[in-house]
């Protein structure tokens, strides 16, 4: 289990928010779990990306004179979406741990 309410001993305070899971292998596969998905967006970002450069698309022009470097974007959207999958793992991983 990732999170654990529970604890008893003095200066062990970071423990009432997070537990590390004693089989590493969770953790492990909890992490390919998000940067799978994280890699699979900015795989999609990525093309979006290239496709609208290469066919030189009217609004993406516009969108690259306001933001000056859309590859700040792009790599904003790919740590987003790397915290939305760890949030969405941990937040099913919590409520798993509620029910036993």
């Amino acid at each position: 289990m990732f999170l654990s309410c529970t604890t008893s001993k003095k200066g062990k305070a970071y423990q009432i928010f997070y537990k590390a899971p004693t089989d590493k292998r969770i953790l492990i596969a909890h992490l390919g779990y998000v940067m799978i998905r994280a890699m699979i967006v900015g795989s999609f970002l990525a093309t979006f990306h290239n496709l609208c450069q290469y066919y030189q698309v009217g609004f993406y022009d516009t969108y690259r004179d306001i933001v000056g470097r859309p590859l700040f974007v792009i790599y904003g959207l790919i740590v987003f979406s790397v915290l939305f999958f760890l949030y969405r793992v941990l937040r099913k991983e919590y409520s798993a741990a509620l029910k036993t």
